[in-house]
């Protein structure tokens, strides 16, 4: 998955996150261990590419989804410890949290439902997760069901914080344009960022895509922040606006438009 982009980052392009993974398409043995190996390819401005070695996950897993959340930090869950795509077993309940930052992973409440071949997650605008799918054809363990059922995931930064409130901001913004968001808690946010709306399928979130935004300057009922000059950074299209408060509880986004 792509990494955030952050301001802290701007030498760099991007960076791409590639976890867990299985067997080999020709081998039919159901129970080849998963890994759970993290490693992190850096782009940057000579058009060279760096392979690092990030910590490991907790849990081996293949087919699993990562989410990049309104904090910067990467919720990976689904998946299973053994085998490969539609030939998994021991599903993988435990969420993971990933800081980019701090580089480490941290396990999160377990999940309801096992979600494995077929499955997806997905950011709302409310800043939680949705979790979905998994089909008794394509998946060969025991006990595996068409599983119709939805379930919504709490990160921590809504456990025990409503989070801050946009209550204004314009719906088309252009590149490098200075744009005004309105709230009464503006003198309380730490960063702003637009999240591209997800389009998942196969454990691969092609549009998913996260962006810091510079804050130009903050008044008791108000931000100025800029929107990127770059299209390689964010193409045209729709985002989720979310804005921070200092614990880093998001707000439920507002949906605008770079034209």
């Amino acid at each position: 998955m792509l990494l955030p982009f952050r301001l802290s980052r701007n030498k760099e392009y991007a960076s791409v996150m590639i976890i867990g993974g299985g067997g080999e398409e020709e081998d039919p043995k159901i129970n080849t261990p998963a890994t759970a190996t993290c490693e992190i390819i850096v782009f940057n401005d000579d058009d060279e590419a760096v392979w690092n070695k990030a910590p490991s996950m907790n849990f081996r897993r293949v087919m699993p989804d990562a989410i990049v959340l309104p904090n910067g930090k990467i919720l990976v869950v689904n998946g299973c410890e053994k085998g490969k795509s539609d030939e998994g077993e021991n599903p993988v309940l435990v969420p993971e949290l990933y800081d980019p930052e701090d580089k480490n992973w941290t396990k999160m409440t377990p999940m309801n439902v096992e979600r494995l071949y077929h499955s997806n997650a997905l950011l709302l605008p409310d800043g939680k997760v949705m979790t979905a799918g998994t089909d008794k054809e394509w998946n060969k363990g025991e006990n595996i069901q068409d599983e119709y059922r939805i379930d919504v995931f709490t990160p921590p930064y809504l456990q025990n914080d409503s989070g801050p409130e946009i209550q204004n901001v314009k719906e088309e913004v252009q590149y490098s344009e200075e744009i005004v968001i309105e709230s009464d808690q503006a003198e309380e946010i730490s960063s702003v960022c637009l999240i591209r709306p997800s389009s998942v399928t196969h454990s691969l979130n092609t549009d998913q895509r996260y962006i810091e935004l510079q804050i130009i300057s903050t008044t008791k009922s108000s931000l100025t922040v800029k929107i990127p000059s770059d299209p390689g950074i964010a193409p045209k299209g729709f985002y989720m606006l979310f804005i921070l408060n200092k614990r880093e509880t998001p707000s439920k986004a507002k949906f605008l438009k770079i034209i």
